[in-house]
Order: structure tokens, then sequence, then C-alpha cells
């Protein structure tokens, strides 16, 4: 039985919904760039870090383990995948957020066995929440 609701999921992305638009519309954020080559353009902002901070927080509360979230951000991975686990892109689209750009959106999905049973995309600019199970 897959214990991730539509609900759940819609919580998910109202936590995050504030913030965002707040640091989109206000600017009010930091970048810096993780890039391993000088021609990449891989930033991240303050903004990826604190909604993947929200995130984590609420997945922990309900009951998974840290080791079940794989995240862009996120700096050490497991080296096992455990059957269960949650996917998270921040801020999906980083480069179109940080230029002004309102077309970014919060992925989350959740997967066992290596297949998707729930998942998320939501742009807060637009109000626009697509999800399913």
């Amino acid at each position: 039985m897959n214990p991730v609701t539509v609900n759940f999921l819609e919580e998910l992305c109202d936590a995050v919904r504030l913030p965002l638009e707040k640091g989109f519309f206000s600017k009010n954020y930091t970048t810096s760039d993780k890039s391993a080559k000088p021609y990449e353009r891989n930033q991240v902002t303050s903004l990826d870090l604190e909604t993947q901070r929200i995130l984590e927080e609420i997945i922990l509360k309900n009951g998974f383990s840290a080791s079940q979230i794989f995240s862009e951000e996120k700096t050490h991975h497991p080296s096992k995948i455990p059957d269960r686990f949650w996917l998270i892109d921040p801020i999906d689209g980083t480069h179109a957020f940080i230029d002004g750009i309102p077309e970014f959106a919060v992925s989350i999905a959740y997967l066992e066995f290596g297949k998707p049973v729930a998942g998320a995309i939501y742009n807060p600019v637009h109000k626009r929440l697509i999800c399913g199970t």
C-alpha cells in the first residue's frame, strides 16, 4: 500500500510556497556556484537549500528516515539505494529562478523498488500543482 497520499504531497508543496514566492519576487537570497568546470553554470541558491530543508523536515516527521531522501542539493547519498525513497529537486530550474523567469518548480517523487508511485510538480509563482499517486 502506498503510504504517500495526494494530501501529503499538497502539504509538502504548501510548506514551501511562501518562502519561494517571497524569495522570487524580492530577490532576497544568495547564490553560489558548484560547477566543477569554468564553462558550467551549476548554481545553487539559499532558497534551494531552505526548500530542501523544509521538505526533508516534513518527510522525516512523517516516519521516513534520512537515508530515504535523495536530493539534488544533498552532498552525501548512501551507497545502497533503499527499496523506498524520496527524490527531490527543491528548485527545478534554478537558472530560470535566478534570472527572474517564473518557469521553475519544486519536483518531488516517491519511489518503491525503482518505480515512481507518487509525485508532485509545483510552480509557486503560477500556483500550479500537478500531483498524483
